[in-house]
């Protein structure tokens, strides 16, 4: 399992610096073109009443989605390459976000986007990146038969134990969306003020 957390994490550090990478070269279309966070996309944020529950809900669809996806598509040959690929697009997207951030308000940026992702990225990537270990783990048993797994017993027993910790995983990632509903919103609109 160590070695697939360090392999999951290259992934994601890969990802962070081809979307880095991207936005940098690519600055005109992707970042003054499209007006991504501009002064005319960030204005609204400050001044806007959020309603909770209804970012709740859209946080959660989108969440879970993918958690439930990874989840299910673990049972399948695809488990494995589903879970890499969620990992690659995140890093990726992270890498855009941050280049953006930096090359429109420099170092501001960086407190942008770290108050952005505080505090419910703090629970929502480890527990992605652990339901990646454990679906990429659960495919190799099924479809590959991983010598190297830490479970003892029946293959009944196995699977629940793999089970458990993919329904432990998604319930973090349920924490973890109303954090991001819940505390997310007033810490960023404080960060924004200085925008």
């Amino acid at each position: 399992m160590k070695n697939q957390l360090k392999r999951m994490l290259s992934i994601v550090l890969l990802g962070i610096g081809v979307g880095f990478f991207c936005m940098l070269f690519q600055q005109d279309r992707l970042l003054f073109q499209t007006g991504l966070l501009d002064a005319y996309t960030i204005s609204p944020i400050k001044y806007q009443e959020i309603n909770q529950k209804i970012l709740l809900g859209y946080v959660l669809k989108q969440r879970l989605l993918c958690s439930l996806m990874i989840s299910l598509l673990a049972t399948t040959y695809l488990g494995i390459a589903v879970s890499y690929l969620y990992l690659l697009l995140y890093g990726g997207a992270l890498g855009l976000m941050t280049a953006a951030a930096l090359l429109r308000y420099g170092l501001k940026g960086l407190l942008f986007i770290f108050m952005s992702m505080f505090p419910h990225q703090f629970v929502l990537f480890p527990s992605f990146m652990l339901l990646s270990c454990v679906a990429c783990s659960l495919c190799r048993y099924l479809y590959f038969q991983d010598v190297s797994l830490h479970f003892a017993g029946k293959k009944r027993n196995i699977l629940m134990k793999y089970m458990m910790l993919l329904l432990i995983c998604n319930a973090v990632v349920i924490i973890g969306c109303y954090i991001e509903s819940y505390v997310n919103p007033q810490m960023l609109k404080m960060v924004l003020k200085f925008f």
